[in-house]
């Protein structure tokens, strides 16, 4: 059985861009990383597989927005529970900023997407070993 969890993905966007996401509209995107933190509790590598393919149906935020950047990296969270929420909060935390209503319709977060100037994949990854409980 494949393992469910959350993931990170991290993302680089070289440039300033305004990009229509779906039901937010138009939102203007100014270049570096992005962390975008999403749920995959029917596969973790199914999903991460279908937001690394660039023939896939536009769906979600995420989708219109990997029109116009790259994954870099990603960070995978096994885990049984749901705790994608709890994983967005913990990378708000260290983040510049966040893209209000991004990738959030099913839950009460402020987003799922949030802005860093510099390359934030290892610093992810250790804050989210240190904040997360161990029996997740």
């Amino acid at each position: 059985m494949e393992e469910k969890g959350a993931y990170c993905l991290v993302i680089y966007l070289s440039r300033n861009v305004s990009i229509r996401i779906g039901s937010l509209g138009t939102i203007k995107f100014k270049p570096g990383y992005y962390c975008y933190v999403g749920s995959a509790m029917g596969g973790l590598d199914k999903r991460i597989l279908r937001h690394l393919s660039d023939k896939k149906k536009l769906r979600w935020h995420i989708d219109w927005f990997l029109q116009h950047a790259k994954i870099t990296d990603v960070i995978r969270i096994p885990s049984k529970r749901r705790i994608e929420c709890l994983v967005s909060k913990i990378v708000r935390d260290i983040s510049d900023s966040e893209i209000r209503g991004f990738g959030c319709t099913d839950c009460k977060c402020s987003s799922h997407l949030y802005f860093f100037r510099h390359d934030p994949a290892g610093k992810i990854s250790k804050v989210i070993k240190k904040s997360l409980p161990k029996n997740i």
